[in-house]
C-alpha cells in the first residue's frame, strides 16, 4: 500500500517549487548589471531541487509497502509541515526586528524541537551556536553584513 503522507507531501512541495518556477522568483528578481552569476541563479536552483525532492517523494511514497495503519499518519505530517512552515516564516519575519543572530537561533531551535531533539544542552548550544557562527564567517571574516 503506497504511503499517502509521503504522496501529499511530495505533491505540496513540487507544487510549491512549480510557483516558485513560474511566478514568484522571476517577478521579485531583478537583472544585476555587473553580476558574474544572475541574481535568479540560486532561487530557481533551490526551486528546481525543491520540485526534484517532491517528485522523488512522490514516487517513493506511491512504491512504498506499507499497511493501512500509515494513513492517520497523513495529518500528522501536514501537522508537522505546517509547524515548520510557521516556525520559518515568523523567524524570517523576526530577522527584520531582532537581526539574525536571535532569529537563526529560533529557526534552529524550532526546527530542532519539531526533529524530535530533546536533549536539553543540545537544544541551548546548537541553536546559538550555529547562527553565531555563520554571523562570524560572513560578518567578520567575507565582509558581507547579514540582515
Amino acid at each position: 500500500m503506497a504511503n499517502r503522507g509521503d504522496i501529499a507531501l511530495g505533491a505540496a512541495a513540487a507544487a510549491a517549487g512549480t510557483a516558485l518556477v513560474v511566478w514568484i522568483v522571476p517577478s521579485w528578481t531583478n537583472d544585476a548589471l555587473f553580476a558574474l552569476v544572475s541574481p535568479q541563479f540560486y532561487p530557481l536552483l533551490s526551486a528546481w531541487l525543491l520540485i526534484g525532492s517532491g517528485a522523488g517523494l512522490v514516487v517513493s511514497g506511491a512504491a512504498a509497502r506499507g499497511s493501512v495503519g500509515d494513513v492517520p499518519r497523513i495529518g500528522r505530517h501536514l501537522m508537522l509541515v505546517a509547524a515548520a512552515t510557521a516556525c520559518l516564516g515568523s523567524a524570517v519575519a523576526a530577522m527584520l526586528y531582532l537581526g539574525f543572530v536571535a532569529a537563526g537561533a529560533m529557526i534552529v531551535g524550532g526546527l530542532m524541537l519539531l526533529a524530535g531533539e530533546r536533549r536539553l544542552r543540545i537544544l541551548l548550544l546548537v541553536p546559538l551556536a550555529f547562527p553565531t557562527f555563520l554571523w562570524i564567517v560572513f560578518d567578520v571574516f567575507l565582509n558581507r553584513p547579514l540582515p
